[in-house]
């Protein structure tokens, strides 16, 4: 369930392979996700608090996987390191890049 800085409040249950897709407000900055993850204790809930389009600096490794992972191009998990998933990723924004959008990219190597 999303609470979104309106406090609207969209519920939807995730698809059999553990994802939501909503869409959510243009201006909207934050959300929280509630999650149940025992169906047969309600009582059993944890919270998650969402920013909504944050992302570290270009400058850091884990600015250039969260674009990467944003544009569709797997760097993994965003952890700062500049690993052999990260460098794929990042050869394949530059050999495939889908648009201008990329141009934080380029002076990462």
């Amino acid at each position: 369930m999303w609470v979104i800085r309106s406090l609207r409040t969209v519920k939807d249950r995730a698809d059999d392979q553990g994802r939501i897709e909503k869409k959510i407000p243009l201006k909207c900055s934050q959300a929280q996700l509630k999650v149940w993850p025992d169906a047969n204790n309600k009582n059993c809930v944890k919270y998650y608090q969402l920013g909504i389009g944050e992302l570290d600096s270009p400058n850091d490794v884990s600015g250039i996987q969260q674009r990467l992972n944003n544009l569709a191009y797997d760097a993994g998990l965003v952890d700062d390191d500049y690993g052999s998933v990260t460098h794929r990723a990042l050869c394949q924004a530059k050999a495939n890049p889908p648009d201008e959008k990329t141009e934080d990219l380029h002076h990462f190597s």
